[in-house]
């Protein structure tokens, strides 16, 4: 029950801040509520590219949604040049994902079928850490 309140909370707080920072200049987000596990990269490529379409004069893009495991955000920002992906699991662990360089390579490959490790330099993997 405890860990269920938490998730609760924490969802809450991370869906007003989601919505709070895509309300700024050069932001754009998405909440796109409950995925399937499937969910993965491809689609979330494919999000992101449509959003980059929708509005191709901003810095900073995000999705973010639940599964039945997770809280997940993703995105990209054309400034730092990176595409992000966090999972927090219900059990007060998660991961962050990072991929440097490429941004647009790299989620049309995804998009595709392919990896966000694909880029015009060939395979260029990013960082994993737990928390």
């Amino acid at each position: 029950m405890k860990n269920s309140v938490r998730f609760v909370v924490l969802t809450i707080v991370l869906l007003l801040a989601f919505n709070a920072m895509a309300g700024r200049a050069g932001k754009v987000g998405k909440n796109l509520g409950v995925q399937g596990n499937g969910f993965g990269s491809s689609n979330q490529a494919q999000v992101i590219l449509q959003l980059i379409s929708e509005k191709p004069d901003k810095i900073d893009y995000q999705i973010l949604y639940n599964t039945h495991r997770d809280v997940v955000i993703f995105g990209c920002n054309f400034d730092k040049n990176i595409i992000m992906r966090m999972h927090d699991h219900k059990n007060s662990h998660g991961t962050v994902e990072r991929w440097g360089g490429y941004v647009l390579d790299r989620l049309r490959n995804a998009a595709g079928g392919g990896s966000l490790n694909d880029t015009q330099e060939g395979k260029l993997p990013g960082s994993y850490e737990k928390f």
